[in-house]
């Protein structure tokens, strides 16, 4: 991931992103598959659990992002990632496209302040 925001800044970005949840809140059948895809027959929890960004990298994240010249910020799923980003100084949100119609999220996130 550090290598990821080096490269992007030597590439000319002004901004990196990252998606902020815990694959603990994803999934409310943990037995699901998937159907059809490059995931076909996949169970979704494992899946969520082998790609998720851990919170304890943030901080390295927004360190690198800010040594490189450019700003850091995340897709947000949920309240607890919120909160989790809130206390690592994400200055801007982005509303992944899957919780558009989450309206608490959104109006929690809008609570803030920030640029979303």
């Amino acid at each position: 991931m550090l290598a990821l925001i080096e490269a992007a800044a030597n590439a000319g970005a002004d901004m990196c992103k990252t998606q902020c949840w815990h694959p603990d809140h994803m999934v409310r059948d943990p037995a699901a598959v998937i159907q059809g895809g490059p995931w076909a027959d996949r169970n979704l929890a494992q899946l969520y659990q082998e790609c998720w960004t851990p919170f304890d990298w943030i901080p390295a994240i927004a360190e690198a992002a800010a040594k490189h010249g450019i700003e850091w910020f995340a897709s947000v799923f949920d309240h607890y990632a919120l909160e989790v980003l809130e206390k690592n100084g994400c200055p801007r949100y982005k509303i992944a496209s899957c919780e558009i119609v989450d309206i608490p999220l959104i109006e929690a996130v809008a609570a803030k302040g920030k640029p979303m």
